[in-house]
């Protein structure tokens, strides 16, 4: 179970990069955890980023995924 401590991030939205594994995947469940709506992207898996949101959904929160270079201004 993922807790907070009193950090509370009702009514914001997190853009978390790099979110689909490892430290930011865990930055973007704690966000959630905190009540941030949360932008999970990474570059490459689509599969990790779905994974990642649905585990936020799962928990009662709000995201969603995004696949893009956040380095390439086309994207």
């Amino acid at each position: 179970m993922l807790t907070t401590d009193g950090f509370r991030l009702d009514g914001k939205v997190a853009l978390v990069t790099g979110s689909g594994r490892n430290i930011g995947r865990a930055v973007a469940e704690c966000f959630a955890a905190a009540g941030a709506k949360v932008v999970v992207n990474g570059h490459r898996d689509q599969a990790a980023l779905d994974e990642v949101v649905g585990a936020i959904r799962s928990r009662g929160g709000e995201a969603m995924g995004v696949l893009a270079d956040v380095s390439d201004d086309e994207q």
